[in-house]
């Protein structure tokens, strides 16, 4: 399994190997500086669709609004994210994010795109 760790802002880093194959980061957001861009909650990062798939339907079996799942290219190497929003601000996507902890998901990532 290849896991990628994308900052908004910077390069995507030199692959790396893991058990899973999901990525997932703290949503806090103290002590960060204000990011430019449209507000999104990233779930997890597949190279499988299915497995973004099965992560998309527990999300929508849970009542979560604006998830979806984006297929993009990272070098050369299909990626698909399950992502929720836009959101309208930082205190939103802390809200959310603590409701999908609470869920047993984890804590998804805060990015802007």
């Amino acid at each position: 399994v290849e896991i990628r760790a994308i900052e908004p802002g910077e390069p995507p880093t030199a692959p790396q190997t893991a058990a899973a194959n999901t990525l997932s980061a703290p949503a806090a957001t103290a002590g960060k500086p204000a990011a430019k861009g449209i507000l999104y909650l990233q779930l997890g990062s597949f190279i499988r669709r299915d497995n973004a798939e099965s992560l998309l339907a527990r999300l929508l079996l849970n009542n979560v609004p604006g998830a979806r799942v984006l297929a993009s290219t990272v070098d050369r190497q299909d990626i698909y994210r399950v992502r929720i929003g836009p959101l309208s601000s930082v205190e939103e996507a802390d809200r959310l994010a603590a409701r999908i902890d609470q869920m047993g998901m984890g804590v998804p990532a805060i990015v802007f795109d």
